[in-house]
This record gives C-alpha cells, sequence and structure tokens, in this order.
C-alpha cells in the first residue's frame, strides 16, 4: 500500500508542515535540499506579488552578507515557482507574531512578562545596529519592514530577525486590505507617505512592536503627533492593567513618536536605552527565563 506524501516541493526546499498562515504569507518547516537541512520557509501568498517579486531579488543579493548573533542563519531571500520567499536556518522556535497572539489565546492569562519584551526588544535593536554599520553604495543598511513575524525566538530563547531590504514591497502591499491591516502598525507614516526606509523608520517599528509586547495590542495607526501621544495615554499593560509607567513611556515617545526627529537618532542609541533599563534592578531578564516562558506557552504546540 503506497502512503501518501507527507511533504511539499517548493523550488530548492521540502515543506513538511504549515506553522502559520495569513493573507500575507505561510510560514513552513522545511529542509533545504541537497542534504536536508531544517530550514523555516515563509513563503508570500499575497500582497503586491509582483513588488514582494522585485524585492526579494534585491534583497537576495544582500542578506548573504549579514551575519551577527541577531541576524537569522544562512538567510536566503529570493522567487522560486513565481513565489517570493525567505528562508532561513530552523531550530526550533516560533516568530514573535505567533507568539503574542499563543498568549493572547491561552486559556490561562499568560502575556509576555516586562522583562522578557524588554530582552527582545534589545536584541532587535541589537539587529539594527549590526545592519547600521554596513553601507551599500554609500548608504547604511536599515531593515525597512520590522514586521512582527521577522523577529524569530527560538525554544533556547535566542532571538534572531529575518525579512531585512524589502521596503518597497511591502510598502506597495498596502494596496491589499487584508495585507494592509497586517503590516500599517509598524511601517513608519514617512514609509507609508512614499519616503525612503532608514534608521529613524526602524525605530518607529520597533517602538511598534515594544508597544505590542507591553499591550497585547496592535499598535495604533495614527494620523497625528497629537494622536500617538493619545494612544501612549490610554495604552494600559497587559500584564497588569495599569498605565505604561514613566521609563518605558519614555524609551516608546522616543520611537514610536510621528515626527522621524522625535525618534532615537540610530540605532545604536536606542540599544543603549534598552540595555540601562535591563541592567537596573527593577527589570531582570535572562535567557533562560524567556526560553522557559516561551517552552511552557506553546508547549503543545512545539510538541506537536
Amino acid at each position: 500500500m503506497l502512503r501518501a506524501r507527507t511533504y511539499e516541493k517548493f523550488g530548492s526546499f521540502l515543506l513538511f508542515r504549515k506553522l502559520h498562515a495569513d493573507a500575507l504569507s505561510e510560514l513552513w518547516r522545511g529542509a533545504r535540499l541537497p542534504g536536508g537541512e531544517p530550514t523555516a520557509v515563509r513563503r508570500f501568498i499575497g500582497g503586491d506579488l509582483d513588488a514582494l517579486r522585485a524585492a526579494a531579488e534585491s534583497a537576495g543579493r544582500i542578506v548573504p552578507h549579514l551575519t551577527g548573533t541577531t541576524i537569522v542563519r544562512k538567510q536566503q531571500i529570493g522567487v522560486s515557482d513565481a513565489s517570493p520567499f525567505i528562508a532561513f536556518h530552523y531550530s526550533g522556535g516560533r516568530p514573535l507574531g505567533h507568539i503574542v497572539e499563543s498568549a493572547q489565546r491561552s486559556k490561562v492569562p499568560n502575556p509576555v512578562p516586562i522583562d522578557q519584551a524588554l530582552t527582545i526588544a534589545e536584541k532587535v535593536a541589537q539587529s539594527l545596529v549590526t545592519l547600521h554599520h554596513l553601507k551599500l553604495q554609500g548608504r547604511r543598511l536599515s531593515h525597512g519592514a520590522l514586521l512582527p513575524d521577522f523577529i524569530w525566538v527560538s525554544e533556547d530563547g535566542e532571538i534572531r530577525v529575518a525579512g531585512q531590504q524589502m521596503t518597497e514591497g511591502f510598502v506597495r502591499s498596502r494596496s491589499v486590505s487584508d495585507v494592509s491591516t497586517l503590516i500599517d502598525p509598524y511601517l513608519a507614516p514617512e514609509l507609508i507617505e512614499g519616503e525612503e526606509a532608514g534608521p529613524r523608520s526602524d525605530m518607529y517599528s520597533l517602538g511598534a512592536i515594544l508597544f505590542l509586547l507591553l499591550t497585547g495590542r496592535q499598535p495604533p495607526r495614527p494620523s497625528s503627533s497629537t494622536s500617538v501621544v493619545t494612544a501612549l495615554d490610554e495604552a494600559r499593560l497587559q500584564t497588569s492593567g495599569e498605565a505604561i509607567p514613566p521609563e518605558l513611556r519614555s524609551l516608546l515617545d522616543r520611537t514610536i513618536a510621528w515626527e522621524p526627529g522625535g525618534r532615537f537618532l540610530s540605532p545604536a542609541e536606542a540599544h543603549r536605552c534598552v540595555s540601562t533599563l535591563l541592567q537596573a534592578d527593577q527589570y531582570t531578564a535572562t535567557t533562560f527565563n524567556l526560553a522557559f516562558y516561551l517552552t511552557t506557552l506553546l508547549k503543545e504546540d512545539l510538541q506537536r
């Protein structure tokens, strides 16, 4: 008796299990050929696919040169079978967007602890510092499309970032309403207005992701500087229901500011600020604590 095929062939990858899907993409656990190395593959199925293909081909020439402890390992961005994709070494874990959704769906409230939220923000900021140290045609690199699903948290608490240099594809994908709701909250206002990505637009995305981690809610889609301030005034911590404390509010004010001039000047400045908070006695995060939280939260999912 023949057994049903349990995988899908996609270019030079075998796709074994779909981990997540939304209007923009599908995330698969798979293997890279030849050799069968475990690989996570994000295949884009929505948005402006022509723009995403062009962005993927351009990014694919850059990402092999990106290395560091906060960049995903063996990243490949390109187009296969007419589908743009992002692939990288898989060592267990889940993307940040999936983790936040799982925390919200948990039968017992299990929000991301504040110290772990800051740990994630610190590692993401460090990845932006790594990019900012590199230049292409005389310009310093930026991520350009920093979304929660591009931040990978492994089972051992390691945090790495993927999807660099895909800005134009995502900005143009805003024309699709289902996709726009996924990406708009994390794009700096100036990107939506057609300006080029830069370090300060990455600061906005960093602040939006920290807002998501602290409140458990999608960041606001503001229309002015006043609306940003109002959203932060009304925000509440998902861990306690209290207002965002001053030291965290100051960090959000310097990242999610409407005007680029109100944000941190560089990723290095933001990284120093978050690191200072983590070194204070109030917040004591460790890689072990993050790994324990993730394993507890996703126990059944990871076992499957």
